[in-house]
């Protein structure tokens, strides 16, 4: 089933519902309907991926930067394990242009919010060939037996592996590396003498490494000589460049950088993925997500991870997402 099809049948259930629902006053009938009739598409869509994907692994990935990559990364390993051909399901473009990066996935498909959504609330906890599972350690109810050092070896236990230490890089093709020179001499800098600073994350509390750290950091190192880009929508960010890229362009002029600055994100792993050693990443002094509760990131980290009783909280969280998973010597992390 091509993309363009699960497009057309979206449009066409919408129209249907809109018609079942025209003479229904009540917004919460309507709202209830609503929910019953795309989850009964979503799911008929399902079958027919699986039905036409019969002969493939299909792995649906988590949205977070970290939680797509780590697994795109391990599938060659899980191809020369069990052979076979890989489909994966994201949500958006963005995402898939990363996702066709890795060479051992040999397809990639973009579906909408109401089939990922589906697969979501009706995971499957069994990897089979024609049969979708999600690749989301919240979902992984095997986590406990392992209690695993870091999230590399938890999305490589979840997806049957035993061996973590061979990943796949990315690899970009002449398209984008032609879109992102395009973009350089655009904004006529030194690649080779330019800092790039990314001073956002969606897990780690962003704030808590204010706005004048950042700016101290671009005026070391602008005083140092270089050229100094913030990864920002923004025209400018205090008189510096800025540019912000889709992510696979953005992977790309990262590689080209003479140095990368960034609080820890998911964006770190994918450039830990590529092998960068040209890092510096720093961690907020207090390592409780913004997403979630701390009760709920403390009752993950109890039940998928090792806890090393003799250390804090936030010790244990550095150990389990530190760039050193990726087996990089000369990546700085510097805890604020």
């Amino acid at each position: 089933m091509t993309n363009n099809k699960i497009l057309q049948n979206k449009i066409i259930n919408k129209i249907t519902y809109k018609i079942l629902t025209l003479f229904i006053f009540s917004k919460k009938k309507r709202h209830k309907i609503k929910e019953q009739f795309f989850n009964i598409y979503a799911g008929n869509q399902v079958q027919k991926i699986n039905s036409e994907y019969k002969d493939y692994w299909i792995f649906t990935l988590f949205f977070p930067w970290g939680d797509l990559g780590i697994p795109c990364s391990l599938m060659k390993e899980f191809k020369r394990k069990y052979g076979g051909k890989i489909l994966v399901l994201v949500n958006d473009e963005n995402r898939a242009q990363v996702a066709k990066l890795f060479p051992s996935i040999d397809e990639v498909m973009t579906v909408n919010k109401d089939i990922y959504n589906y697969i979501y609330r009706n995971p499957n906890f069994e990897i089979k060939k024609g049969n979708y599972f999600e690749i989301n350690h919240w979902k992984f109810y095997n986590a406990p037996r392992y209690q695993s050092e870091n999230f590399l070896e938890l999305y490589a236990r979840m997806m049957n592996l035993d061996n973590w230490s061979n990943i796949e890089s990315p690899i970009f093709p002449e398209e984008i590396k032609n879109s992102v020179s395009q973009k350089i001499i655009q904004m006529g800098i030194n690649i080779d003498k330019t800092i790039f600073i990314s001073k956002d994350s969606n897990s780690f509390n962003s704030k808590l490494l204010s706005e004048d750290f950042w700016l101290k950091k671009a005026e070391e190192y602008k005083k140092q000589g270089y050229e100094i880009v913030f990864n920002s929508n923004q025209k400018e960010y205090h008189g510096y460049k800025t540019i912000f890229l889709p992510m696979a362009e953005q992977l790309y002029f990262c590689s080209l950088c003479k140095k990368v600055l960034a609080i820890r994100s998911g964006f770190n792993d994918l450039l830990g993925i590529m092998k960068l050693e040209n890092l510096e990443i720093y961690y907020p002094e207090t390592m409780y997500f913004s997403t979630i509760s701390p009760i709920e990131q403390l009752v993950e980290f109890k039940r998928a991870f090792k806890d090393e009783p003799d250390k804090t909280f936030d010790e244990n969280m550095y150990r389990i997402t530190s760039m050193k998973m990726y087996q990089l010597n000369k990546v700085e992390e510097k805890i604020c």
